[in-house]
């Protein structure tokens, strides 16, 4: 790649400078592979940092252009990271020397692209593009409760499952009901200075710090367990304060969602009735009407009609397509093909076969920018044990995408829960 001006090559060294502190890698013209299959491609300049356990990734576009940067050469950026198989990155950040038209401004908001000048690149703060980690901190939890005098071993279980505190002025609630009635109403309150030293030996120990609270009680209570009272005259339970956890780090603002091309609807010809479409999809099979061959469920002929067959064909129409939905302003895009001429294929529905001449299949596809909010929270099992997630939220490609991610101390989350729905 040609050598830059001394204007861009003071700019590398001023984006090395702004981002040492973050011990970041910047590499200028460096070759990165994309996520599916492709030859490298080249970023005119790369930062790489990490976050905790993660690995953060900006790419900088630096454009040498006597005009305003215009659509056309954006695009051309835009489809080397928001295709399917484009190379993935947390943050795009563009510069150029004379700005931006008015479509292309509207175009990277949507996509989450920063826009920058080369003069406000010079005096941009570059920190602000890595991602906060945010930490999140648990209330104190309650654990291991118990009374005194001890609950007999034959019904203590019934006892921690369906036990109510009872005492002159009523029912108090269930254990760990009452349990937090006296850490909130009595220990916080009278004890406000024994709880600030725990919390902050918390935060310097990775096992978090408990409080072991025996108190006795001032005036008779029960345990009312099935109909039976139990005497309680002092009322034990430890407190534990936990260590801040580090949540996963979210990029500020944007959510890349990708959904790839899938089958969305088939309409075959002769229309069959007594049925719906969902129905004859759900239940057909396609055969040949020569040999009986069976080809599958609808779906499946279908999927390697277009997939196996017809794209492969004529990767023209894939490219367009790809090309609508990169400059799609909602982020999706739909294909459909007509297959006119269908020879020998029946549709096999219940136990009959009909003839099928021609079908219309429609293929659709996701990839949208959209805001992200991130909320981290905890949650307490029965045993007090702490377990920690984070939830984003977004909305991008006419979707709601939520995302719960639970953390562990041990390291990356097995599971993580998606679930979409329709942003209307």
């Amino acid at each position: 790649m040609p050598r830059r001006t001394n204007e861009f090559q003071d700019l590398v060294g001023m984006i090395q400078k702004a981002t040492a502190p973050a011990e970041a890698k910047v590499t200028e013209s460096a070759l990165v592979a994309p996520s599916g299959i492709g030859q490298p491609r080249e970023i005119d300049t790369l930062i790489e940092t990490a976050v905790g356990p993660y690995r953060i990734v900006i790419a900088v576009e630096a454009k040498r252009h006597r005009r305003k940067l215009n659509s056309i050469l954006f695009e051309s950026i835009a489809g080397k990271y928001f295709v399917e198989g484009g190379v993935r990155v947390n943050k795009v950040v563009v510069v150029t020397r004379n700005g931006f038209t008015k479509p292309v401004i509207e175009r990277a908001q949507s996509l989450g692209v920063e826009l920058l000048t080369l003069k406000e690149a010079k005096s941009a703060d570059w920190s602000r593009f890595r991602p906060f980690s945010s930490s999140f901190k648990t209330l104190p939890q309650v654990r291991n409760i118990a009374a005194h005098p001890p609950i007999p071993g034959h019904i203590a279980e019934a006892a921690a499952q369906r036990g109510r505190i009872v005492c002159a002025h009523g029912d108090r609630g269930s254990a760990f009901e009452f349990a937090l009635r006296v850490l909130f109403g009595v220990v916080f309150r009278d004890h406000i200075d024994m709880v600030r030293k725990a919390d902050e030996i918390a935060a310097g120990e990775p096992g978090g710090k408990t409080l072991h609270v025996d108190m006795p009680l001032d005036h008779p209570h029960v345990i009312r367990v099935d109909g039976t009272d139990l005497p309680l005259e002092r009322f034990i339970f430890d407190v534990h304060f936990s260590k801040p956890h580090a949540a996963t780090p979210i990029q500020p603002g944007n959510l890349f969602f990708q959904i790839a091309p899938h089958i969305c609807s088939i309409e075959l010809n002769p229309a069959i009735s007594g049925a719906t479409p969902e129905e004859i999809c759900a239940e057909g099979r396609i055969v040949c009407g020569c040999c009986d061959r069976d080809y599958g469920s609808i779906r499946e002929w279908a999927h390697k009609l277009v997939f196996e067959e017809s794209l492969p064909r004529d990767p023209s129409i894939a490219m367009r397509f790809q090309q609508e939905l990169s400059q799609s302003p909602i982020g999706q895009a739909w294909l459909t093909l007509d297959f006119k001429e269908i020879l020998n294929r029946a549709v096999r529905f219940r136990s009959t076969d009909n003839a099928l001449t021609s079908a219309r299949i429609t293929v659709h596809a996701v990839a949208a920018t959209g805001q992200i909010e991130s909320t981290d929270y905890e949650l307490a099992d029965r045993d007090g044990g702490e377990k920690f997630f984070t939830h984003l939220k977004a909305a991008a490609g006419g979707k709601k995408i939520d995302i719960v991610i639970p953390h562990s101390d041990a390291g990356p989350p097995e599971k993580i829960v998606l679930k979409l729905g329709d942003s209307s």
